[in-house]
């Protein structure tokens, strides 16, 4: 079958298949492209609308004229769709596919090579598995929600193309182009290499998140929970929207901007910009608080710079309230202190607990502004913090934990039960944990996996042992479960062995990291 030279085929997705071989002779495929690996079966086709399956054979196919449906089955077969808006699917092995010049469709895995002429037509990729595709492919949809596919476009391609995932966990990179990226349900990720990409990302589809190789901005509305800067890209600015997003950056020279929401940033190496935007912003570092040196300059921001050799850099902060330790939260902008109250005239007296006239009427505390210790039994405990940084540990028994305002610590001690116990002995429900001001102590004589760390110096944990969802390498100990807000330990970090251990209930759909634990 023979091309022009001005109408040769583009290959859009390069496999390892060793019967492929193409020659520029004339535009010619050679003819070792059909040298038979075993039993051959050759179809040709007419001018009609044919639907032709294939056997466990090589098989090649020629649909010809009209919209054909050509089937390869099993073997590593060749078809050929020709004129019309064609369906191809090659089925098991590793299989050719030739589209034409209208809308042709392909169901292809990652084993298939795909081949279409520019221009010819809109043409779509249903991929059961991995894969990437090159030019003159618009649409390429996942197509099996029980894997996680990952789809990509080659970076040597600047056309837009339009990527669209399913209900599992997909990869959606869409090259240089100014591509459509649709992640639908599952927890998804973005590979940004252009800066008019667009993501289409609603809430409540899982949670999300970008790595960009450019200077990027969200688009208002995109629920994307986490906006990370690629591992060697330089002087990357990343901007958040008016939704609450955690902005991470690399080992270089970066600017992270949250934009509305309350947004927590970490600039993680080098000397970073952190512009928290309006809403309460929170900066996080790796180190304690003793590691850094903190100054407020005149024009209202802050200067943060590590101590220790090549660690988290020098870092200007703007619009930050908090700042977050692996030791502590430290409050930037705290509320100017109380005035005096003015004089209050003695009131009228009234009698006393005895029915003694003259006796002052009682006065009700106040809750501490300097921060209480609360410490649960073994029964069942109601504890409720004041206004000030409180510290509290329900202790053994089905709690009741409340914080108040305030950055306040949640401490967790007390041996858990077993998968059938869990909730019956020892599960706590913290009523208002604040992602931006509190922080879980976990004790590592329970956790035992969580490694090093006392009260008296809290070590952040290791963002390696926690997972929002469920438990899928054998490092994820921590487990958050977002429409449940349920916390769990997972002894074996992949529940193969142990059945995770739910110890905590906090509120559902937060954004929630390991920067809000430490072990003790």
């Amino acid at each position: 079958m023979n091309f022009p030279k001005d109408e040769a085929p583009q290959i859009l997705y390069p496999i390892a298949v060793d019967f492929l071989s193409m020659v520029r002779s004339s535009a010619a495929i050679d003819s070792s492209l059909f040298a038979p690996l075993s039993a051959t079966v050759t179809w040709e086709g007419d001018a009609g609308n044919n639907t032709r399956r294939g056997s466990d054979a090589k098989d090649i196919m020629y649909g010809r004229g009209g919209d054909d449906s050509l089937y390869g089955e099993g073997g590593d077969d060749i078809l050929y769709g020709g004129e019309g808006q064609d369906f191809l699917s090659g089925g098991q092995g590793a299989d050719i596919l030739y589209g034409g010049l209208h809308n042709d469709v392909y169901y292809a895995d990652e084993d298939d090579g795909i081949f279409e002429y520019e221009g010819g037509g809109v043409d779509t990729v249903y991929a059961r598995t991995n894969i990437t595709v090159g030019a003159h492919i618009e649409v390429i949809r996942a197509f099996d929600s029980s894997k996680d596919i990952s789809l990509s476009v080659t970076l040597d391609h600047v056309a837009s193309n339009m990527l669209i995932g399913d209900s599992g966990n997909n990869r959606l990179s869409g090259g240089y182009g100014d591509d459509h990226l649709i992640g639908q349900l599952g927890d998804d990720t973005y590979i940004i290499h252009d800066a008019g990409d667009i993501i289409v990302e609603r809430a409540g589809e899982g949670n999300d998140k970008l790595i960009a190789y450019v200077s990027y901005t969200l688009d208002a509305g995109v629920d994307v929970e986490t906006l990370e800067i690629a591992a060697y890209s330089h002087d990357v600015t990343l901007t958040g929207n008016e939704l609450k997003n955690t902005l991470r950056g690399n080992a270089y020279d970066n600017t992270l901007l949250g934009g509305g929401g309350d947004d927590t940033l970490e600039g993680k190496g080098a000397n970073d910009t952190l512009d928290g935007g309006s809403g309460t912003n929170t900066a996080v570092y790796s180190g304690a608080s003793t590691d850094y040196i903190v100054t407020k300059n005149a024009n209202g921001t802050f200067t943060i710079a590590d101590k220790r050799h090549e660690k988290d850099g020098t870092d200007l902060l703007k619009n930050i309230k908090f700042v977050k330790f692996s030791d502590k939260t430290v409050d930037l902008q705290p509320p100017p202190p109380d005035p005096k109250p003015d004089p209050v005239e003695p009131g009228p007296v009234t009698p006393g607990p005895g029915g003694t006239p003259g006796t002052p009427a009682p006065v009700e505390p106040t809750p501490s502004q300097s921060g209480q210790v609360l410490t649960g039994t073994r029964t069942k405990n109601t504890l409720t913090g004041g206004a000030g940084n409180d510290k509290i540990n329900g202790g053994y028994g089905n709690d009741i934990l409340t914080g108040g305002t305030g950055q306040d610590v949640f401490v967790f001690d007390a041996r858990l039960g077993t998968s059938k116990t869990d909730r019956k002995v020892n599960f706590d429900t913290i009523t208002d944990f604040s992602v931006a001001d509190d922080t879980i102590w976990l004790d590592n004589k329970v956790f035992k996996k969580l490694g090093k760390g006392s009260e008296a110096s809290p070590v952040q944990l290791n963002s390696k042992y926690f997972k929002v969802g469920k438990a899928k390498d054998k490092n994820d100990y921590i487990l958050y479960d977002k429409k449940t807000g349920v916390l769990s330990y997972d002894a074996d970090g992949s529940g193969s062995k142990y059945t995770p251990l739910e110890f905590a209930k906090l509120a559902k759909n937060l954004s929630l990291s390991a920067a809000d634990f430490c072990v003790v």
